[in-house]
Order: C-alpha cells, then sequence, then structure tokens
C-alpha cells in the first residue's frame, strides 16, 4: 500500500496531467485556487480545461487494482477536484465549493470498495485519510473515531482496553465504510452488524439552505433520528460523516480468542457443508463460524469450517461448544482439525494473510439469503470446482445477527440471514486487464452471480458492483428501500451525493440515471 507520501505525488503528478472536462459545474481556475487556498489541507488535482476524458484514467491507489495496466476491464470516474483534507474545516469547504459550483461529491477512505464508487465524475472527491483522531473512553467503553481510521488503527487503539468493535475482517478496510454500508464485521455473530454499535454521528448539516450555515451536527436516535437510521446502511447517498461515536465490546480478559479450523477434501465439500449447515444453527451466537471453499498452496482446493470464540465471559457452555467443535468435525470426515488462539490485531492479520503475495485484482459476486438449499450449495461447490484461478474464495456464512435489532431499526436490514460471496482474486501485473484474464475471472463471479439469483434476497452495499440503475435498491429490503427514498429527498436537497440509482457503464460511472 502506498504511503501518504507517495500517493501525493501520485496524484498530485498523474492527476494533473490526465484530468477529465467538467460537465456539471462551471469551473475556472481563478475559483479553484481560491478554494485551494481556504484549506489547510491542498487541491492535488483539477482541471478547467474542457479536454476530452483519456482513454486511460489515472490512478488513484485503490485497494482492487481493477483499474490497473492499459485497457482495463473496469474503468473508475475521474473526479473533476480531488482534495487531501487535512481536518474537518477542509471537508466543510470543499462541500461548499461543490455545492457553489453544482457538483457532485464523493468520500475516498481506504479505497476498499470493488468498482471504485468513491470516485465521483466530474465532481470533487474528498480524501479523508489524515482524519485519524481516535478518542477511547474505556469506562464508558465508547469511542469518538474520525473517518479517516482504518480498522487496524481502530483495532490498535483498544485491545490494550480488552475492547473491540465489529470492524472489517482486514485491517486495511476503513471504519468508514464498513460504518455507513452497514457492516458485516469481526464478531458481528454476537455483536450485530457495524451499525448496531454506532451510538452517534458527526455529519455536516448540508441539508441547510445557505451554505454559511453548515456546521458540524451530532445525529444519532434523538437527534434527527430519521437521518440516523439512513445513515446506518445507506450512508454514502445522504450526508458527509466526519466522525463516530461507537460502542465498544469486551472481549476476553486475557486479550486471546481461541480459533479451530477443520478442512474436507474438494471431493467431500457437499459432506462438510452439510454437516456444517446442521451444526452452525445449533452453536451459541458467541462462536462465529463460517464455511469456505478455498486452495491451499501445495495441497490443492479443499472445504474449510473455521470457528471463532468472542465469548468474552469465557461461559461454560459456549467452551464446551467450542471444544466438541474439533472431534465433530473430525468424527463428520474432516481430515484435519486444528486450534489456535490469536490476539485480536492477530486475527485481523490472519485474514490479510490470506491474500497471496503482490498486487492482487479482484472482483466478487454476493447475496444474502434466507437459507442455503443442498441444490444451491452444490452448484456452488460446482462452480468452485471448475474454476481455473488459484486464488478464488467462495464464502458461506451467517450474516449478523442481534436478536435486540430488527431489520427496520436501520437501513441496514439483512440480519438473521445468510451470506454467500464468489470472490476471485488473481495477479495483476503490467500487461493488464488482458493478459491477466480479468475477463475469464469476472465471467466466473457473475456465472456465481447467476446461480445466487435463483435463491437471492439481496446485496451487501459495500460489495456491490453498481451495473444496473436498480444496484443500490437490491440492497436493501423493500420497505427500507421506500423509507430510504424519502430520507435521500428530505437530506440531500442540493444533490451533493450520489443518486439512488448511480450505476457504473464500461467507461467508468458515467451513467447517473438521475440528477
Amino acid at each position: 500500500m502506498a504511503t501518504l507520501a507517495q500517493t501525493s505525488i501520485l496524484l498530485a503528478g498523474v492527476l494533473i496531467a490526465f484530468l477529465a472536462c467538467v460537465t456539471q459545474g462551471q469551473l475556472t481556475q481563478t475559483s479553484v485556487e481560491a478554494f485551494s487556498r481556504s484549506l489547510t489541507g491542498s487541491v492535488l488535482a483539477y482541471n478547467v480545461s474542457n479536454e476530452a476524458t483519456p482513454s486511460q484514467p489515472p490512478t488513484f491507489d485503490l485497494w482492487s487494482y481493477l483499474e490497473d495496466g492499459p485497457n482495463p476491464y473496469v474503468r473508475y470516474s475521474v473526479p473533476a477536484v480531488y482534495v487531501l483534507a487535512q481536518d474537518v474545516n477542509d471537508i466543510l469547504e470543499a462541500l461548499r465549493f461543490a455545492a457553489q459550483n453544482s457538483l457532485r461529491t464523493s468520500v475516498l477512505g481506504a479505497g476498499h470498495q470493488v468498482v471504485g464508487v468513491q470516485l465521483v465524475p466530474n465532481g470533487v472527491t474528498i480524501d479523508t485519510r489524515n482524519l485519524t483522531g481516535i478518542d477511547v473512553d474505556p469506562d464508558s467503553q465508547t469511542a469518538l473515531v474520525q473517518s479517516g481510521n482504518l480498522g487496524q488503527d481502530l483495532i490498535e487503539a483498544i485491545e490494550p482496553y480488552n475492547l473491540m468493535w465489529p470492524t472489517g475482517h482486514i485491517g486495511s478496510v476503513g471504519v468508514a465504510g464498513v460504518a455507513v454500508g452497514g457492516g458485516m464485521g469481526i464478531g458481528s455473530n454476537l455483536w450485530g452488524a457495524s451499525v448496531d454499535s454506532i451510538l452517534g454521528i458527526d455529519v455536516i448539516s448540508t441539508w441547510q439552505n445557505h451554505t454559511a450555515d453548515w456546521d458540524i451536527v451530532r445525529i444519532n436516535s434523538t437527534n434527527y433520528p430519521d437521518l440516523f437510521w439512513g445513515m446506518l446502511g445507506g450512508g454514502p447517498m445522504l450526508a458527509t460523516a466526519v466522525a463516530f461515536e461507537l460502542q465498544l465490546h469486551p472481549i476476553p480478559a486475557d486479550g486471546i480468542l481461541h480459533q479451530a479450523q477443520a478442512i474436507w477434501p474438494i471431493e467431500t465439500a457437499m459432506e462438510a457443508f452439510q454437516w456444517y449447515y446442521e451444526w452452525q444453527q445449533t452453536t451459541p451466537i458467541h462462536l462465529e463460524t463460517e464455511y469456505v471453499l478455498t486452495t491451499v498452496p501445495g495441497v490443492g482446493q479443499v472445504a474449510a469450517v473455521s470457528i471463532t470464540n468472542w465469548d468474552p465471559e469465557n461461559t461454560t457452555s459456549v467452551t464446551e461448544a467450542f471444544e466438541a467443535f474439533l472431534p465433530q468435525a473430525l468424527a463428520a470426515g474432516a481430515v484435519e482439525a486444528v486450534p489456535d488462539e490469536v490476539t485480536l490485531t492477530g486475527y485481523l492479520e490472519s485474514y490479510t494473510a490470506r491474500l497471496a503475495p503482490g498486487n492482487l485484482a479482484y472482483y466478487i459476486n454476493d447475496r444474502y439469503l434466507l437459507s442455503i438449499p443442498d441444490e444451491l450449495a452444490g452448484s456452488l461447490i460446482t462452480l468452485f470446482a471448475n474454476a481455473s484461478g488459484p486464488d478464488y474464495d467462495l464464502l458461506i456464512a451467517p450474516s449478523p445477527n442481534l436478536v435486540s435489532k430488527n431489520n427496520s431499526d436501520t437501513a441496514y436490514g439483512y440480519r438473521n440471514t445468510w451470506y454467500v460471496w464468489v470472490w476471485p482474486f488473481w495477479a495483476r501485473t503490467a500487461g493488464g486487464a488482458a493478459v491477466d484474464g480479468d475477463a475469464e475471472h469476472i465471467a466466473w463471479a457473475a456465472q456465481g452471480g447467476e446461480i445466487l439469483d435463483l435463491y437471492g434476497e439481496g446485496h451487501y452495499l459495500n460489495m456491490n458492483r453498481f451495473d444496473s440503475a436498480d444496484s443500490t435498491q437490491t440492497c436493501f429490503p423493500p420497505d427500507n428501500w421506500a423509507r430510504l427514498q424519502q430520507v435521500k429527498t428530505k437530506y440531500d436537497p442540493h444533490n451533493l451525493f450520489r443518486p439512488l440509482d448511480y450505476y457504473r457503464t464500461n467507461d467508468g460511472f458515467s451513467g447517473i440515471a438521475a440528477n
């Protein structure tokens, strides 16, 4: 991952040379320079020359590498203005500048979203990576976390207090993206989705008529409760969050998480799934589980069932259920079953270590499902067994569930379901998409999507590919979607944020169906 200094040089050098034309606002060099002088941070790139959009857009150091190399299969959009914010006031000024020039805005945090939705076409992209303040109150088990933090940053700040928060499983995932996108994070089987552990959000009050009146407002269940509801799962389209008040949760007093994994050969993957599916539905909620089809170097394709004990109190019944996992898995045909124990930071590192070294491109198809019938499981296992790539994963796991929360309590509304992803990774070389076989890898994920379409309920917003005008709608149950539309109308009167029917075309996010 590039350092901040490296990224700044990249953006300053490459973006200014290759920036796309502005079509929504009437920018001038004078106005952009005046805006830049109002910032503590900097404007790294802008364009006022009305030049044609380049055939090869600049590189934004996003995580999926889909845009890298010649003739990329997925082209990211190019913003007109890229702001590297140094503080909250820079974000406020960037939003005002966008409104005054009739430009849409987006926020770039960690850059994990698969098709680069963080980059608004011909608009203002606000990079928040410098906003990394974290204020932990161990007595109340809460933290105020600025929007530029990565999950790894947060965990390192709260682990000394034996506390956790359901951030993404990979440490380089941004806290803000997980928070406003719903959040299928660590320990979510016990503590619920990430949005279920958010007490309040500091946002810019861009719904006010006059930009001079815009300020930071803490929204929560009693102050602007309808916007708070929408931000908990639909946030990127409603307002700009600058900080989050998080409810933290305890981990075992010794700071150690106990884990175990059982492995079956791919030939018995169906038997492994049938055992897992029945076994999982009777396990305590303290045990986070997953069934994964993956490839182990030197072994080949396998089915693996993993389990992590998040019980902070070491309850006897939970401990007994955890300890029974390995012998039960072996009795069900596993050829290997091993225990492990890790620290909280080690847990995040273990997920990152699953990825092959080097630059990896990736794509994904996913669904929430009410159940996983044997027919679906069999089709997915066959899909994986016929996969051509060595770094493909196919995951089946329970979605976040919290008995005290209903799916109507937040915009995110797919608790108490199953979640499946079909996720190919492949090495990115200088040859780009054609040499690296992007079309074949993405077609495999698309085939998985066709299988899941027969059974699926919806998508996870943070994994969405935004390839059709109804892509966002598929991420919300019908009643939640209807309410989200009302919240959008009320709180985005200046059209600052991406529309609800935002979608990607072959040349980037030029397909804005609503203005």
